[in-house]
């Protein structure tokens, strides 16, 4: 939790446009994404090469398609290693996760008990049955919050009623306007959108594998989950007050690890 942020729409829109302008010839053609299948699920235009940010719609899935590459390499190397240095050192059962789901108001009322069971799954790497109850979970975490600040979660139609996709719930007005939206920005790519990871959808569908779900992309939602969690516990602060290893912690230096 202390060394992962959020990471700010402006600094991946500034990271497309540089890479853009540093790499012109290899925007020229449509990007395209491939799942295991051998089914082509995404065909990303290239960016306007006088103005790429001519379309704001398509600069924002390009900002998806980057975000994501680097939360595969994320995922892989520092998320996957520090999950395995806290296997190995301790014994994780369900109750040492319980601070971060008790009295945390962000969680909807009755869902704590399978809040806690997805994260000491995905603890103790069970990430396919983690992900499985984690991703529909947050979905439905992040309507929670839509509805209780007035925002309309579902369509009506011929009299009937209709849940909105999430897609509509994370780009609600007033959700925008009363949560950080670069935490909903990284959560819709994580989640729902095929320019990033889509991790909601695949489940939704069955189509992602278990070997899917403990690499990249899955396993920088599972920290992500974590961390949007410690926001808001105020056992999580306890913790952090009361710890004297954490009194001393220092933040590495932006450049302390880079990837080449």
């Amino acid at each position: 939790t202390q060394m992962f942020v959020f990471e700010k729409q402006k600094d991946i829109k500034k990271r497309v446009i540089e890479e853009f302008e540093n790499n012109p010839i290899t925007h020229l053609f449509e990007k395209r994404s491939i799942n295991a299948q051998g089914q082509t699920t995404l065909a990303l235009p290239p960016l306007d090469i006088h103005d790429p940010e001519k379309d704001p719609k398509l600069m924002e899935l390009h900002m998806y398609q980057n975000a994501l590459e680097k939360q595969k390499v994320a995922g892989d190397i520092w998320v996957k290693n520090a999950l395995i240095i806290i296997r190995n050192k301790f014994v994780i059962d369900k109750s040492m996760v319980k601070f971060l789901v008790k009295d945390n108001p962000i969680i909807p009322d009755g869902r704590e008990r399978i809040f806690q069971s997805g994260l000491y799954m995905f603890l103790n790497g069970d990430y396919y049955e983690a992900l499985h109850i984690l991703a529909p979970q947050m979905e439905n975490l992040f309507r929670n919050i839509a509805r209780e600040v007035g925002g309309l979660t579902v369509t009506l139609k011929n009299g009937s009623s209709m849940e909105k996709t999430l897609g509509s719930i994370l780009s609600l007005p007033e959700l925008l306007e009363c949560y950080d939206n670069d935490i909903l920005f990284t959560f819709r790519g994580l989640l729902n959108e095929q320019a990033g990871a889509n991790i909601r959808n695949e489940i939704a569908h069955g189509i992602i594998s278990e070997y899917d779900c403990s690499t990249g992309a899955c396993l920088y939602f599972g920290v992500a989950v974590i961390k949007l969690l410690s926001l808001t516990s105020v056992s999580f602060y306890q913790v952090l007050k009361n710890s004297e290893k954490l009194k001393h912690f220092e933040m590495p230096k932006k450049d302390a690890i880079r990837l080449k």
